[in-house]
């Protein structure tokens, strides 16, 4: 008669396969969750690793460090040179057309 053997299925190395496998993409996915609200995604690894389905939702939980911008406000995103009326990058120190000084 075949019974069921718990102890057999956890030795036989699939049911450790199977929950090493959940964990890392557990703590994949709570990484590329806070990667993209602005936290640190190794941090965030780890913490799903340690905690499982626990540490995704929390990180899903928490607010994004990301500002979102108008996408229509171009008027800080780029600035024109005065002396050859090239268009630079607004955090960029000099221009790229002359290399005079951003005024």
């Amino acid at each position: 008669m075949n019974s069921f053997d718990f102890f057999q299925i956890i030795s036989s190395g699939y049911f450790v396969t199977f929950i090493v496998i959940y964990i890392v993409l557990t703590a994949g996915l709570g990484a590329w969750v806070a990667d993209k609200k602005g936290y640190s995604p190794v941090l965030w690894f780890l913490m799903c690793l340690l905690t499982g389905i626990a540490g995704v939702i929390a990180i899903s939980g928490v607010p994004s460090q990301i500002k979102e911008t108008d996408s229509n406000d171009t008027s800080s995103e780029f600035w024109t040179c005065k002396k050859c009326q090239t268009e630079n990058l607004g955090n960029t120190p000099a221009c790229r057309g002359c290399g005079s000084a951003c005024e």
